[in-house]
């Protein structure tokens, strides 16, 4: 009985670290592509979009300021 449980605590003691562990790896590919994209927005380059109909539409000034507002709260919050 005691081996049981011994058993159960060591299985549910696994899992919890590969959930924690499977979480750091998705924080860490967020943060990855939350610094990608800040990286874009602000080389000036032009960035394009795709609208409700699938047509391209690229950003203007306002637009960019916008989703590099954006982008920097998404890289605070995934890599921090």
């Amino acid at each position: 009985m005691e081996f049981r449980k011994r058993r159960a605590a060591e299985a549910e003691t696994q899992a919890k670290k590969e959930k924690e562990a499977e979480e750091a790896r998705q924080k860490q590919a967020n943060c990855e592509a939350a610094r990608k994209q800040l990286r874009l927005l602000e080389s000036g380059q032009r960035v394009a979009t795709t609208n409700a109909q699938g047509e391209r539409e690229f950003l203007d000034d306002a637009g960019r300021e916008q989703a590099i507002r954006d982008a920097r709260k998404a890289v605070e919050t995934w890599c921090n």
